[in-house]
């Protein structure tokens, strides 16, 4: 499989089997800071799906982390200090 990538950052699979036929992938825009905020002030705050919600969009947007990476933490990847959470990154393969 070859991943293309166009000048208006879609991105185009091609089989090396048959590169005559490709299937482009629409390539979603980055989250800014202000994005995330909007989010971020939707979601309840006094739900613990609310604040699970927010805690898992904040530590995404910190770690950069790909949606696989962000569901495989465990609670012990996370310490929690007075200035906030330190995470644990293990070497994703």
């Amino acid at each position: 499989m070859f991943h293309g990538v166009h000048d208006d950052g879609s991105i185009t699979k091609i089989s090396l089997d048959n590169p005559q036929q490709g299937q482009r992938i629409r390539k979603s825009p980055p989250i800014t800071i202000d994005r995330l905020r909007a989010m971020i002030s939707v979601l309840p705050a006094d739900s613990t799906t609310g604040l699970r919600d927010r805690a898992v969009l904040v530590l995404g947007f910190a770690l950069m982390g790909r949606r696989s990476e962000l569901v495989a933490r465990d609670i012990g990847d996370l310490t929690f200090t007075a200035d906030g959470v330190e995470a644990w990154t293990r070497g994703w393969s």
